[in-house]
């Protein structure tokens, strides 16, 4: 899984990039396994660049990562879900 995402990641870059004026938001590929067996002392943080989350700590980063203020985001939100539709 974490291999096949660069396609994604480029293809959230080019979206905004045609539409945001200036710089745009760094993008951090994750994923987040729900029912994920992990180990309990030094789970898995990353692998090829993607960030590796479980249930609790993906809630952690969510929080944790407000680098954006609410009216931002959801511009940003409406933005990639015009250029990239539901399939």
């Amino acid at each position: 899984l974490a291999e096949n995402m660069a396609w994604q990641v480029d293809a959230v870059q080019r979206a905004l990039k045609a539409v945001v004026d200036g710089p745009i938001p760094s993008i951090t590929p994750v994923l987040c396994f729900v029912k994920g067996d992990w180990p309990l002392l030094s789970p898995p943080k990353s692998f090829g660049g993607v960030r590796l989350e479980g249930t609790r700590s993906i809630k952690k980063l969510v929080r944790s990562a407000q680098a954006l203020d609410g009216a931002e985001i959801d511009r940003l939100t409406r933005i990639l879900a015009a250029a990239l539709p539901a399939k």
